[in-house]
This record gives C-alpha cells, structure tokens and sequence, in this order.
C-alpha cells in the first residue's frame, strides 16, 4: 500500500500505510525494523509531511515503545518526556496510554515514587473510560513498582485486582504476567511454596500462549523459589533454560536481564570465570 500510495503522489496515505508497516513490525518482535521506519517517518513529518494532527505525537510515542521492548528505557522515557506537553490534546484513552507508557518507563529506570504518581493518574483515565485490558496491564505494573518500594499488600491488592480482571478477559497470555508478579510479591513476603507454585503455573502459560517474556520472567521466578527453598541445583538448569529462550528471543533487554541474574547467582557459587563470560555476552546484547 505505501508503494502504490507514493508512486501516485499520496504521500499522506503512503506515511499511514508505513506507520502499521511499522507496527506490524513491532507486533512481530521486528524492533529494529519498526525503529528505522518510525524514524524515517518523524524525519519527514518534522521536515513538513502533513498527515493527521496527532501523527506526530503517535510516531515518538511508537519511538519509546520500541525503545522500552529492546530494554532501552532511558531513551524511551527521553521520548515521552518530550511529547508530554501535548498530551493534553489527547482524549481520555490516549492521554491514559501515554500515562501508562511513562509510568512504565519510571519504574524500568528506578523511579517508583514517579511510576506509581503517574500510574494512578492513568489508572483513573483507563477507569473513566471503562478500558479494562488498559486498567489491567496498569494494575499488574503498579504492583510491581509498589513490590519494589516494600508495599506488599499494596502490591498484592493490585496484582490481585489484575488477575481478576484478565479472567474475566479470557486473556491467559497476559495472565501468565501476572502470575509471575504474584509469584515475585509471595517470595518477598516469605511464601516460598506458594511462590514456586504460582511461577510454575505462570509458565505453564506463558508456553500455552508463546509469551516468551512471559516464560523467561516465570523460569527466573523458578530459579529464585527454588533457591529459597535451599536447592539451588534445582535452580541451575531453570537459570540455564531461561538464558537459552531469552537469546532465542532476539529481545536485547531480556537477553540482558536473563544473562545478568544468571552472572549473578554464578558469582555467588564461586564460578567467576562463567560468571564474567555471561556478563561479557550481556554487555554485547544490543
């Protein structure tokens, strides 16, 4: 379609035609495909292509959403900070995306104070707009930001509320998520048991769905439970089948979280030449 749009002339249509080009690409995993043309196409938005009236904002908020997938969460939250001053052009359900998009990026850099501030502000949008998948994911990630401050009743009120609602939604492949956010707010209030049995169910789901975020977070979650529960020969070949779907994955992030923990758990047991080979391999993940 954007062939044929631009060899008649229709440059508008033909940027529309690559914009879900581009998405698609996203939607497929194809990151550093969807990036070169987002970028190509905010290139000649800014050099005077008129499209719609929110092209632009869409296209830097596509830009961070590529930029959060490859782990690379300063740049994503450089890009939403510089279209926050036209969020408020946004109806309710886009400003309440982009809300959730920032307060995703805070969190994966740290800041939970800011990730649960904006979180909640979006949560409100996606309410008033009646978006349960939207106040669904929401819940499941201020959980996480609640679990990485200590509230863990706080956190476990969200994720429960999260899981509740993507039952409801028939959507196992986000549940499996969930599962893994309970699995991780269980181990940190001392559950051992129930933590390992959440993970694995989260697993069982993540294989069922092809989530494979989804099963490298649950077999980390595996590994972890089983240490806790004083058998880390059991958690080695869980670390191990982790590291090999996340390099499978071509996702850099996850790549990177898989290698590091693994790194981490190796230095411990006293295997620091595999340890830094790991690291090494983490650093190169681009």
């Amino acid at each position: 379609a954007a062939q044929i749009f631009t060899s008649v002339g229709r440059d508008a249509d033909a940027a529309l035609a690559s914009y879900w080009l581009a998405a698609g690409e996203y939607a497929q995993g194809n990151t550093i495909e969807a990036e070169a043309i987002f970028t190509e196409l905010l290139s000649r938005v800014r050099a005077g292509l008129r499209v719609e009236p929110d092209f632009e904002l869409r296209l830097i908020m596509a830009l961070s959403s590529t930029a959060s997938r490859d782990g690379r969460h300063n740049i994503a939250l450089a890009y939403l900070e510089e279209v926050r001053g036209l969020a408020d052009s946004l109806d309710d359900h886009r400003r309440g995306t982009f809300l959730c998009d920032l307060a995703y990026s805070y969190r994966e850099t740290g800041d939970y104070e800011a990730a649960i501030r904006t979180g909640i502000a979006s949560l409100a949008l996606f309410r008033a707009t009646a978006s349960e998948l939207g106040s669904a994911g929401l819940e499941n990630d201020l959980a996480l930001s609640f679990l990485a401050l200590g509230n863990l009743a706080k956190a476990e009120e969200f994720a429960a509320s999260s899981q509740k609602r993507f039952e409801n939604l028939s959507d196992r492949r986000w549940l499996a998520h969930v599962l893994e956010t309970r699995a991780r707010i269980a181990l940190a209030s001392g559950d051992r048991v129930g933590s390992r049995e959440l993970a694995a169910a989260a697993l069982s789901l993540a294989e069922e769905t092809h989530n494979d975020k989804a099963a490298v977070d649950a077999l980390l979650a595996l590994a972890r439970a089983d240490r806790a529960l004083g058998d880390p020969s059991a958690s080695a070949p869980l670390y191990e089948r982790a590291v090999e779907l996340a390099r499978g994955s071509s996702r850099p992030g996850l790549i990177r979280d898989a290698l590091g923990e693994w790194a981490d758990v190796l230095t411990e047991s006293g295997q620091h030449e595999r340890a830094a080979a790991l690291l090494r391999e983490a650093l190169r993940a681009v």
